[in-house]
């Protein structure tokens, strides 16, 4: 599955997960500590919108524009999610700037799928529908995952990894790894 195959994917489960998200159910806790459903969802339209930015014009601002919190992040969400998608199906993606610092177009895709697959599983754990990440889709990420996450990273963006038996499936074993707790 090449990079851009794995972002298509994990955009697909993302706005198939959050598409469902009620209103009220923005103030629900989230695996991620200290943030509600709202925080979560706002900070996925960021990264998307990010993602998008890294696509279409070949660099990402290190610092996001101060905007106005949104009063619907779901439906913002997927409504940005499903524009890049569309340009993900195009072949759309090319090598990008981050601060100045070249990023191949497939690491690009390969962590913006790990970025929109977690945040998807974390809508689908503090929604209730308690739906995995896709199992070729995880399988794919893992790889991808244990090669971009370090020690480093552990400290201001994951959270320790948690132990999961032999026989865990790969989205468990992602979600593990990326430091949530798959029997949550």
């Amino acid at each position: 599955m090449t990079g851009n195959e794995q972002l298509a994917a994990a955009l697909q489960y993302a706005i198939a997960t959050v598409a469902p998200v009620a209103a009220d159910q923005y103030p629900l806790p989230t695996p991620c500590r200290d943030w509600d459903l709202r925080m979560l969802l706002q900070h996925a339209c960021d990264s998307v919108a990010a993602l998008a930015e890294g696509y279409c014009d070949g660099a990402v601002r290190l610092e996001a524009d101060s905007a106005v919190p949104s009063a619907d992040p779901a439906r913002d969400f997927t409504g940005r999610a499903a524009l890049l998608l569309a340009r993900c199906q195009a072949g759309a993606g090319r090598d990008v700037l981050i601060g100045g610092c070249p990023l191949a177009a497939g690491q690009l895709a390969a962590i913006g799928a790990i970025e929109m697959a977690v945040h998807a599983w974390d809508v689908s754990q503090a929604s209730g529908a308690g739906q995995p990440i896709p199992e070729p889709l995880a399988a794919a990420l893992l790889p991808a995952a244990v090669t971009l996450i370090t020690d480093d990273d552990r400290s201001c963006r994951f959270a320790p990894s948690h132990d999961v038996p032999d026989w865990a499936c790969a989205s468990e074993r992602l979600t593990a790894f990326l430091g949530r707790c798959p029997q949550r």
